[in-house]
């Protein structure tokens, strides 16, 4: 798994600025908030109020993500990752989405990022280190045991 970089940041924050304007109504849209200066750190968020407003606002941070191919394939599994918290803890993800959408600032993306990066990876790791150290899986109840091979089936050595 590639490890979140300044790249990785960069990407979210280019995409999360070049959405569509259209994606809501007119009167729906906030006023835009002035942009950031060059090369300025990222803006930390407000903390999550709750645990689920955090996943929530990992699950679109990491959404608009997919959006830059370099990066696709490892915001897609953080995505799963926190469709998965949100639904263990009985919340409706498409309700959540649209939670966490209502409340987006562009400009701190970047910290929901190194905010929920690390706690997928912390995840992922743990979920790797538990199946690396799983026994390998008996055999399902009620099915044969694989044959050993036969004396017959074996060519003698040369």
């Amino acid at each position: 798994m590639r490890s979140l970089s300044m790249a990785f940041i960069t990407a979210a924050l280019a995409v999360a600025l070049a959405a569509p304007a259209t994606a809501q109504p007119a009167a729906k849209r906030a006023a835009p908030r002035p942009a950031a200066p060059a090369g300025a750190a990222p803006v930390a968020a407000a903390p999550p109020a709750s645990p689920g407003e955090g996943d929530e606002r990992c699950l679109l941070a990491m959404a608009l993500l997919t959006r830059d191919q370099k990066n696709a394939q490892a915001a897609s599994l953080a995505m799963v990752f926190y469709a998965g918290r949100l639904s263990a803890r009985g919340l409706d993800v498409p309700t959540a989405v649209e939670h966490a959408k209502a409340k987006l600032v562009p400009q701190n993306i970047p910290g929901e990022i190194q905010r929920c990066g690390p706690q997928f990876q912390t995840g992922m790791t743990a979920l790797q280190k538990t199946f690396a150290s799983a026994p390998p899986p008996a055999a399902a109840p009620g099915a044969p045991a694989p044959a050993a091979p036969s004396a017959a089936a074996t060519p003698p050595p040369k």
